[in-house]
C-alpha cells in the first residue's frame, strides 16, 4: 500500500488519554505544533502497530510506562514499516 491509498486522519489540538492501535495503513496527523497535540498512555503503548505501513506526525505521545504496575514502550511496532515524523515521545 502507499499513503495515497491509506486512510488519513487528522488530529486537532488537545489531550487525548487513549492509545492508538493501527490495524490498517493509516496516516495520523497532527494540526498544529506537536506540543498541542499530546496522546497520553497509562500502562500501555501510546502506539500499537499491526500493520504493514502507518505513519504518525506531528503528535506528542506521552507514556505513563510504570503506571498501574504494567511497563510498556511509547511504541510497540513487532514488524512493518512505521514513520514517526515531527513527533515528541516522553
Amino acid at each position: 500500500a502507499t499513503y495515497q491509498s491509506i486512510a488519513q486522519d487528522e488530529n486537532r489540538p488537545g489531550l487525548y488519554r487513549e492509545s492508538l492501535l493501527l490495524t490498517f495503513p493509516v496516516e495520523i496527523a497532527g494540526e498544529g505544533e506537536p506540543e498541542e497535540i499530546v496522546v497520553e498512555s497509562l500502562g500501555t503503548p501510546c502506539v500499537t502497530m499491526h500493520t504493514d505501513l502507518a505513519a504518525v506526525r506531528g503528535l506528542t505521545l506521552r507514556h505513563n510506562a510504570g503506571f498501574g504496575g504494567h511497563i510498556a514502550s511509547a511504541v510497540d511496532f513487532p514488524g512493518g514499516a512505521l514513520t514517526l515524523e515531527r513527533c515528541i515521545i516522553t
